[in-house]
């Protein structure tokens, strides 16, 4: 009787074992979709407290281990991520903050440390917290053991986000030893390529300070180095580019066109127009005038020489360059010769755009020209003029045009077939007079056939005396052949030559322009000035106006001494 009850307590304990077993399952299957009770999870207090409970160091074989480490790091996890969802930022960093103890207590586990810090650097970006956006993104930089290439592409654009950060809060020199500390870690296999990015982070800390001057050039001239050294003519030209840029900062001319011209030897002209567009922008910043000039110029040169480009993309380039050198040469006083060159640009048949104008007290913020309407947007610069009412800007519309090629070839065959029609008139007489006398001719002809039988009897002896006078002709025959050949020959090589003439290429005719009364109009100076004209009325013919019309701009302070000059051009074809 004892072994059979000790045998029914033992079922029954084993029993009661499993189904408790189940339970605990089934709760904590509730408790992951729906409870989101922290002392579940080892937290005292419930879930307003933030400090953990001290873990203690689990026993038991290593299976057993795991096993309760993997439920628990995927019941974190999931509720990491709904209070991440739900925007409590403040249980998320708890629940990833303790999968990341949990990978140090359990070694296997390492793994798990990267992406719940990468985690935590999401967590901390979303919720504005650059502290411990950097406090996270180094420690998950120290999850890579031995990093391939890609991981250390992620190295490097991890220390860039730290560095960033740590700048904006004005930690330079934290951000600069943390930059230098990742260059110099052994356990990174860094090649050329990478520490190209590396000096580049460097100098763009550099850049925050100008007391780190030397330095930033030298990691500039890091940068330049490693990038030659690579080959790379693409990445070669790029770090050059960056070096300029320390350049005008400095006002190193001699240096930037040092560097410029290393540059041409590397790109196309296709890709080096848009470089030198770029190094313009920064040296008008800089009020660098003379070379911004020098190097509009210099992409002048670049396009005529290029023969991949045709003929309209060039003088596309050369429109734009030589107006934004008249721009340039306004500003430093130039007007005459800013105007002349304006003038000459207005007059390219390729002139496709129009271009927006900046000088000391105006801007063209809108330049447009359709439906027969020219418009123009002055806005004048903040400050810029004095305070008085009756500053006015003078708008003056001035266009020419020439007429449509088709009418005015019309006109002259016109004119030419009217000279010819009296001509004609007069042969009509002079042919019909011609035909009377053809008609008596055959009338006579019946009379001369009676006649001829009694004149051969009469010219028998006198043929003889026509015989020989042949002998003397034929004599005297091959002298005329000759000269008749010659003649022939001379008139066959004046009909070959003929088409030669036909194919030269027609001169091309000189465009007679029709200049057009200029439209003036006045208005008072306020912070947008909008002008408007009616293109139509000039052109009262109905023929095509196809040359661009020019605007000027000027501003009156008190109806005296003109103080701003602006010219621009913007094409036409109106019908």
């Amino acid at each position: 009787m004892t072994k059979l009850s000790k045998i029914l307590i033992g079922t029954g304990f084993l029993y009661a074992s499993y189904h408790i077993n189940n339970l605990v399952k089934e709760y904590k299957n509730f408790v992951l979709e729906d409870g989101y009770n922290l002392s579940d999870f080892g937290f005292e207090g419930g879930d307003e407290i933030t400090r953990p409970k001290k873990k203690q160091q689990r026993k038991g074989n290593q299976q057993q281990l795991a096993e309760s480490y993997l439920e628990e790091l995927a019941l974190l996890s999931q509720r990491g991520k709904n209070a991440f969802d739900k925007g409590d930022y403040k249980l998320a960093f708890q629940c990833f903050d303790r999968i990341v103890e949990i990978s140090h207590e359990y070694p296997p586990f390492f793994q798990y440390a990267r992406n719940a810090n990468l985690f935590l650097v999401r967590i901390a970006q979303e919720a504005d917290e650059p502290e411990l956006f950097v406090k996270y993104n180094k420690a998950y930089i120290e999850t890579f053991e031995d990093p391939k290439t890609e991981e250390l592409f992620e190295i490097i654009k991890c220390t860039e986000e730290v560095t960033e950060k740590l700048t904006t809060l004005g930690s330079i020199s934290e951000a600069i030893d943390f930059a230098k500390s990742i260059l110099k870690n052994k356990k990174y296999s860094f090649s050329e390529i990478h520490k190209i990015h590396l000096y580049s982070i460097l100098a763009s800390i550099y850049k925050k300070n100008e007391k780190y001057l030397k330095k930033e050039l030298d990691a500039n001239l890091k940068c330049v180095e490693y990038a030659k050294n690579t080959g790379d003519k693409n990445a070669y030209a790029n770090y050059l580019y960056e070096l300029i840029q320390y350049y005008i900062r400095v006002k190193n001319v001699e240096k930037i066109e040092e560097s410029m011209k290393e540059i041409e030897k590397l790109v196309s002209t296709q890709l080096l127009v848009p470089i030198f567009r770029l190094l313009c922008t920064n040296f008008k910043k800089n009020n660098m005038y003379d070379l911004y000039i020098k190097t509009q110029r210099k992409m002048i040169t670049l396009v005529k020489k290029e023969p991949t480009l045709n003929k309209a993309n060039i003088e596309s380039v050369v429109n734009s360059c030589q107006n934004n050198i008249a721009t340039i040469l306004y500003e430093k006083g130039d007007v005459e010769e800013s105007l002349k060159i304006l003038n000459e640009l207005k007059r390219s048949e390729y002139l496709s755009f129009a271009p927006l104008t900046e000088t000391k007290y105006l801007i063209s913020k809108e330049v447009s020209s359709a439906d027969g309407v020219q418009k123009i947007v002055i806005s004048v610069k903040p400050n810029s003029l004095p305070e008085d009412t009756t500053n006015i800007i003078e708008c003056e519309f001035e266009g020419s045009y020439y007429l449509n090629e088709v009418a005015a070839n019309e006109e002259p065959k016109a004119e030419e077939q009217e000279e010819q029609k009296p001509v004609e008139e007069e042969q009509k007489p002079v042919e019909e007079e011609s035909k009377s006398v053809e008609q008596e001719e055959q009338e006579e002809k019946p009379v001369e056939e009676e006649q001829k039988p009694v004149e051969q009897e009469e010219q028998k002896p006198a043929e003889e005396e026509e015989q020989e006078e042949k002998s003397t002709e034929e004599e005297s025959k091959p002298v005329e052949q000759e000269q008749e050949e010659q003649e022939q020959e001379q008139e066959k090589q004046e009909q070959e030559e003929k088409p030669v003439e036909e194919e030269k290429p027609a001169e091309e005719e000189k465009v007679v322009y029709e200049e057009v009364a200029p439209v003036v109009i006045e208005k008072t100076i306020e912070k947008e000035v909008e002008f408007e004209n009616d293109s139509s009325k000039l052109n009262p013919t109905g023929w095509v106006i196809s040359q661009l019309l020019n605007y000027t701009i000027t501003i009156n302070l008190n109806y005296f001494q003109p103080i701003c000059k602006l010219s621009q051009c913007k094409p036409q074809n109106i019908n």
